[in-house]
This record gives structure tokens, C-alpha cells and sequence, in this order.
């Protein structure tokens, strides 16, 4: 049997990308309606003061890995190089996060923050790994498989933090619902491509993959800062109950933008 043509590769990628993200999306706001109806600004303004932190240092979890996975597809053999540089960088940028918790909380005048940002440190190393995983899927024209486990990913954190929600947690049902949707889909992709590591690291081809990635990470990074200095300052400035009704507002008002964009620029 003959494989398919990258004609009809690419067509069935974008299909799934943009079905798979439309339903993410719809799922995903469904979601923030009922948690906004179970918890209070306040507890989503400690939350996105933590993701402005958190969602910065993102950018650089994998320094381009990822995508340098999708650009050298005849390389499958370097994967090995690939998950340990990831995961050095993310378990580098974890500890960083962890260590410089009470910096954070210090500049929005937030103790509450620490412990918040500490548990959502873990996620950079595991989005670190699995980034590689989900570029190795990608690169093979697997949209089906990645979207239906973002899909099922936000489904099952969406419902673990309406549970807890409903349970009294507070802001901590926010972070069930990130770390439970994003430890879900690290599982899965983990699975399917299975991580593996090595300790011979060709200094050569390592500046040359960081060469390759790090402008593109610049990009992202001077984006994200970008996109969150209105949080910042409105975290500096005012209290969390602020930040809370300012992001919400905020999420309402380029609610359809934003969505459509997603959907394209996957």
C-alpha cells in the first residue's frame, strides 16, 4: 500500500487542527463559566499573577526543541538529544521558579503566591519533555492523536477543577485544573512517544540545535512579556481582586479574537 501524499497529509492536518481546536475551545469556555460562577476574582487574580510568571519562563522550557523536532525530520535518531537537552532546560527553568517564588510574591505583594508558584513549577519540566514527544507526533502529520488529547486534556481538568470548586478550594481548584489537564496530556504523549535520554551530548550539534531554536524562543518570549505587562502592572498596582475582574473582563472582551487566532495559527 502506497503512503499517503503530503497533499492529503496536510489536508487532514489542518481538518484536525481545526476541529480539534474549535472543540478545545468550546469545552475550555464552558469551563471558565461555571468556575467563574464558583470562585471569586480573587482567586483568578492569584492565579494570573502566578501564570504571568509561570507563562514567561514557558517560553524558554524547551528552547525551541520542540519545534527544531518538526524542522530535522530526518533525524529521528537524535531524539535522545532532544529529550535530555529539553528536560536539562526544564528541570534548570523548575528549580528557578521554585527558588525565586518568594521574589515573585514580594513584587505583587502577594504571600499567597509562593506556594502557588512552586506547585505550577513542575510544569515546566514536564512540558519541557513532553514538548518533544507532541513535535515528534507533529512532525509525523499526527493532528488526530494530539488533538483528541488536548481535547480529552482540558475535559478532564475542567471537570477535576469544578470538583474541587464545589468542594471549597478556591484558587487551588484553578491549579487542579491546569496541572490535571497538562499532566494528562504529558501522560499520554509520553506514551506514545516515549522519552529517551542520553548523557553523549555532541557540543557541536547542541549550539547548533540552540542556534536554530533560541531566536525563535526570543520571538515567543518578547511576545508573552508583551501580552501579560497590562497584568503585571495591574498586579503591582491593585489588589488580586482587581487583577481577577480585570482578566476576566479582559478574556470576555477579545473572547472571539483570541479563540479564532488559536485556531489559525495552529
Amino acid at each position: 500500500m502506497s503512503s499517503p501524499s503530503i497533499e492529503s497529509q496536510v489536508q487532514n492536518a489542518y481538518i484536525w487542527t481545526t476541529v480539534g481546536n474549535l472543540m478545545k475551545n468550546v469545552v475550555g469556555v464552558a469551563i471558565s463559566i461555571v468556575l467563574a460562577r464558583l470562585i471569586g476574582p480573587g482567586d483568578y487574580g492569584l492565579l494570573g499573577m502566578a501564570l504571568v510568571f509561570t507563562g514567561i519562563m514557558a517560553q524558554l522550557q524547551d528552547a525551541g526543541i520542540g519545534q527544531a523536532v518538526v524542522y530535522n525530520r530526518e533525524k529521528t535518531s537524535e531524539l535522545p538529544l532532544y529529550f535530555s537537552l529539553a528536560a536539562a532546560i526544564g528541570g534548570t527553568l523548575t528549580a528557578i521558579t521554585f527558588f525565586t517564588a518568594p521574589l515573585v510574591a514580594a513584587f505583587f505583594h502577594s504571600p499567597a503566591l509562593i506556594p502557588i508558584l512552586r506547585v505550577l513549577s513542575c510544569t515546566l519540566l514536564f512540558g519541557s519533555v513532553s514538548g518533544v514527544s507532541q513535535g515528534a507526533l507533529i512532525r509525523d502529520f499526527a493532528f488526530r492523536t494530539t488533538s483528541l488529547i488536548e481535547l480529552s486534556g482540558t475535559a478532564i481538568g475542567g471537570v477535576l477543577g469544578i470538583v474541587c470548586a464545589l468542594s471549597g478550594f478556591g484558587v487551588w481548584a484553578l491549579v487542579v485544573n491546569l496541572l490535571s489537564s497538562l499532566l494528562f496530556q504529558m501522560s499520554c504523549l509520553c506514551y506514545i512517544v516515549p522519552p529517551r535520554f542520553t548523557i553523549n551530548w555532541p557540543w557541536p550539534r547542541v549550539k547548533q540545535l540552540l542556534r536554530w531554536g533560541l531566536p525563535l524562543t526570543g520571538g515567543s518570549l518578547l511576545w508573552q512579556v508583551y501580552e501579560n505587562a497590562d497584568t503585571m502592572v495591574v498586579g503591582r498596582l491593585l489588589t488580586d481582586v482587581d487583577v481577577g475582574c480585570y482578566g476576566m473582563a479582559f478574556r470576555l472582551a477579545t473572547l472571539v479574537n483570541s479563540k479564532i487566532a488559536t485556531i489559525l495559527n495552529r
